[in-house]
């Protein structure tokens, strides 16, 4: 699969705007759901957070999105912030080397951390970015700002709503270039509709479940 002219993707998009409209509206209104449920949950996660390292409860970080825009993405903090910390030292200098890409055991990962990197619950504040329109349940990967370099990637991932989950999550999490991103993210804009969301998320429990690719 090969990336064509952004036009044609866009027209794909265009195409499906009354179903992209009713999306996002039941995006927010399941994601509000959400939240209100599992808020006691996130209270706690919010605490053992706090209380088993120094830092920040939330983590925010500036991504790529919808458009063009840029926005705050939120997970839980699931690393140390201390930049004298010597293993985030340690880290710094073996990521210069090209030592480390995305390392299983990445010193800067809290013990509490890992657990929810495991799981996938540093992702559920997530569910405030679905809220505020930024995000949908299921969509490309958000792009980082050094993903976001690359041309295609930053043009095939405006036109439409990153996800909380993705093909990309649920088919390749561990070992993923940036050309199989490309091609996950073209995938689903070909491919996108109400069943294939549908989809998409039934395949994301069990690979949180079983936690594959996840560190």
């Amino acid at each position: 699969m090969t990336f064509e002219n952004i036009e044609y993707y866009k027209s794909i998009v265009d195409k499906k705007k009354v179903y992209i409209s009713s999306k996002n509206i039941f995006d927010k209104i399941c994601a509000i759901i959400l939240l209100i449920i599992l808020f006691p949950f996130l209270l706690i996660v919010s605490i053992l957070v706090k209380i088993t390292s120094n830092g920040t409860i939330l983590y925010k970080e500036k991504r790529l999105g919808y458009n063009g825009r840029e926005f705050e993405i939120i997970k839980f903090r699931s690393m140390i912030n201390d930049i004298n910390h010597p293993d985030y030292q340690k880290y710094l200098k073996e990521s210069v080397d090209g030592t480390f890409v995305k390392p299983k055991d990445n010193p800067r990962i809290t013990k509490f951390g890992r657990i929810l990197r495991k799981t996938s619950i540093d992702e559920l504040p997530q569910l405030y970015n679905i809220i505020k329109g930024e995000m949908s349940f299921v969509g490309p990967r958000a792009s980082t700002k050094a993903l976001s370099g690359n041309r295609q990637m930053k043009e095939i991932r405006s036109i439409i709503r990153p996800g909380l989950t993705g093909l990309w999550q649920i088919s390749n999490r561990e070992n993923c270039l940036i050309e199989d991103m490309i091609e996950y993210d073209i995938k689903y804009i070909e491919k996108f509709n109400f069943w294939y969301d549908i989809k998409i998320i039934l395949n994301t429990i069990p690979a949180v479940i079983t936690c594959r690719g996840a560190y």
